[in-house]
């Protein structure tokens, strides 16, 4: 017959089969068959971590390259953002916390080696720059304003450099990012102007007083001949159209209007006239014109009155036309053949 009372037996289980969670100095333990759990450990399908001294890990833990986030219950972070200490975290479906350049849900976002996501500042990743946005949401497709200068960023993220095409026009971007405008740009030995507003200028605008020309794509023409509205126009080696002067291109002179224009046909210039082929180029010699002969001097000048040309003598009325048949000249009868020269 036993001697003990039955009801007198102790109710926890022995120390060496208890399985469950314990606190013990505030600091929670996990046992597994009366034995302190360490390492990473699967309970009721969420993952824990404990340390060596099987202590329930909080808050994050690097383990290698990565990082990992615990909430105050000790269950890893899984697919979720995670706010700790004024910082934004994101851990992915393994529990790692992201780092680099990484998209989570529509956008991408950046993280730093300790994952912290960037906000309202710019992120350099292999050699480009990016924005990330007071969200933290990488900026795409869109103008920023960034300490008084404006930045775009392309579709990709990426800030923009040098001469890009943002809708119907073109704008420059220096080399840290900003937008130029009102100024000068140089790219590739080719010049462009950047307006007020950014956008780079085409076809015809005046800057400090000079007018120049810049094709569909920006860039400014220099030292040639200019097409437009039907009428010819040159620039010198500056870019500035030439305009009210006479130039000498290629062996051959050619009068630009005020307005930069080429002349063409009859010019008085100076008080002086002048005639300037279809080609613009300038005559001299013999020229007809309405069916009557001009004789333009070495100099392009239209000659009147008496001149002797290869030994024979003209005369060319004060309206430069050469004179044919009689004609009464300060007094004098004088009688001209049909090519103009003198008979008698």
């Amino acid at each position: 017959k036993p001697t003990a009372d039955p009801s007198a037996a102790p109710s926890d289980p022995p120390a060496d089969s208890f399985t469950g969670w314990k606190t013990e100095n505030d600091k929670k333990y996990y046992y597994q068959k009366g034995k302190k759990t360490t390492g990473w450990a699967e309970i009721e399908g969420h993952l824990y971590h404990f340390n060596d001294d099987g202590v329930m890990s909080t808050g994050r833990l690097t383990e290698g390259k990565l990082t990992y986030y615990f909430g105050s219950d000790g269950i890893l972070r899984t697919d979720t953002w995670i706010d700790e200490g004024g910082h934004w975290y994101y851990a992915d479906n393994h529990g790692a916390l992201l780092t680099g350049m990484k998209k989570v849900g529509d956008h991408s976002y950046y993280f730093d080696k300790d994952g912290v996501m960037a906000a309202a500042q710019w992120v350099k990743s292999d050699d480009n720059w990016y924005y990330a946005e007071g969200s933290g949401a990488l900026a795409t497709s869109k103008w920023i304003s960034v300490d008084g200068n404006w930045y775009y960023l392309r579709d990709n993220g990426v800030m923009a450099l040098g001469l890009t095409q943002i809708g119907d026009h073109s704008y420059y971007f220096t080399g840290n990012g900003a937008m130029a405008e009102n100024r000068w740009v140089n790219e590739d030995d080719k010049w462009y102007y950047a307006n007020p507003g950014g956008a780079v200028a085409t076809g015809w605008k005046m800057i400090g007083g000079a007018w120049y020309h810049f094709d569909d794509k920006g860039v400014m023409a220099s030292k040639g001949w200019v097409a437009s509205g039907g009428q010819w126009y040159y620039v010198e080696d500056s870019g500035a159209m030439a305009a009210g002067k006479w130039l000498d291109v290629n062996g051959h002179w050619y009068y630009f209007q005020p307005n930069g224009a080429m002349a063409s046909g009859w010019k008085q210039v100076d008080g002086t006239w002048y005639y300037l082929q279809p080609s613009g180029a300038m005559a001299t010699g013999w020229v007809m014109d309405g069916g009557k002969w001009y004789y333009l001097n070495a100099n392009g000048s239209m000659a009147t009155g008496w001149k002797q040309v290869d030994g024979t003598w003209y005369y060319l009325q004060p309206n430069g036309a050469m004179t044919t048949g009689w004609a009464t000249i300060d007094g004098g009868q004088f009688y001209f053949h049909s090519s103009g020269a003198l008979i008698r």
